[in-house]
């Protein structure tokens, strides 16, 4: 079960970095990386993850040939929802220009305005990219996100 646990974060951690040119980590005192937040522009990758992407696809294709129902949802459920995402940004709708692809926190790190800073941070970095419409989805088995600030985004 750890191998697989490991599998899927790996996978789906390569994928959202394959598609997010822009990161900003959050650090602290001591040198610990208690956030990260990853975003990209529609079009853009950032190909130094293409490698171990297109390894880790392979690696979890072949293990989900003889997994169960379970464990090939949590090697793919993420990869269908970024076709969505992909499909989305294609259908030309302005505020699929940019994404905000990932925002991590450590439990202990949050409520202290890391998140409200990273996304600002992400923003930032994307406008400098001449880019000013975007979204940002929240996935629903999230056990930590109940109603997410909206931190400046317009509906």
């Amino acid at each position: 079960m750890e191998a697989e646990a490991r599998l899927c974060s790996r996978f789906i951690s390569s994928a959202l970095a394959l598609r997010s040119p822009q990161a900003m980590v959050a650090v602290n005192d001591g040198g610990l990386v208690v956030g990260t937040c990853l975003a990209g522009v529609a079009g853009q990758t950032n190909e130094a993850w293409r490698a171990d992407y297109e390894r880790l696809l392979a690696e979890a294709t072949e293990r989900a040939k003889t997994a169960d129902e379970d464990l090939e949802g949590s090697l793919f459920g993420d990869i269908r929802e970024l076709a969505t995402a992909d499909a989305f940004i294609a259908s030309g709708n302005a505020y699929g220009a940019s994404q905000v692809n990932l925002i991590m926190l450590y439990p202990d790190w949050q409520g202290r305005g890391i998140g409200r800073l990273l996304m600002d941070e992400g923003r930032k970095s994307l406008a400098r990219a001449r880019v000013t419409t975007g979204y940002s989805a929240v996935g629903g088995i999230n056990p930590n996100v109940s109603h997410p600030s909206p931190c400046g985004a317009s509906h």
